[in-house]
């Protein structure tokens, strides 16, 4: 990672002050980024937006502003139940950091709302190789997996109880 930094991005990243001030500037343009995305995913206005929301259209485009960085956690959640997704807050090294914010085009701020077709269980746990499932080895627990916007499955931890699993066509 740190050859893909410049010397003197990297040179300011060692004062503690700049550290703090660059996850403060790109946590808030990085999730009004995200949101202004989200919303234009779904093709809403903003009119339609704050209609979910329950508010006024002002207070979408101050959450759409990356110089507000005023919201709360509570906001982030009720932003994840208009959207219907998921919210991650979660403490993260710097190199991931800044890997995580760095791309802000709006094809990588985007996250589909739930659909039961972006989770896959296999069991028992099984390798993918192109289109082809086999079990990984005899007597494995089912894993949970959801399939990525790009196709990939990320594998969850194994599930503790026995699952119904069916096969899903996909479409």
């Amino acid at each position: 990672m740190i050859a893909t930094l410049t010397k003197r991005f990297f040179d300011k990243l060692r004062r503690k002050s700049y550290r703090d001030a660059y996850v403060a500037e790109n946590v808030a343009m990085f999730t009004a980024h995200q949101i202004r995305a989200l919303r234009e995913q779904r093709k809403w206005t903003q009119r339609k937006f704050a209609e979910e929301l329950g508010g006024h259209a002002s207070v979408v485009n101050r959450y759409e502003d990356p110089d507000y960085g005023k919201m709360t956690v509570k906001t982030l959640l009720d932003l994840a139940r208009v959207f219907d997704v998921g919210l991650i807050i979660r403490f993260v090294t710097f190199p991931e950091f800044i890997a995580r914010t760095r791309d802000v085009a709006p094809d990588a701020l985007e996250a589909d709302g739930f659909d039961e077709k972006q989770f896959v269980v296999f069991h028992p746990a099984v390798s993918i190789s192109g289109m082809n499932v086999t079990p990984s080895h005899p007597g494995a627990r089912a894993v949970i997996a959801t399939k990525t916007s790009g196709g990939k499955f990320l594998v969850r931890k194994p599930l503790s109880e026995p699952v119904e699993t069916r096969a899903i066509a996909n479409g």
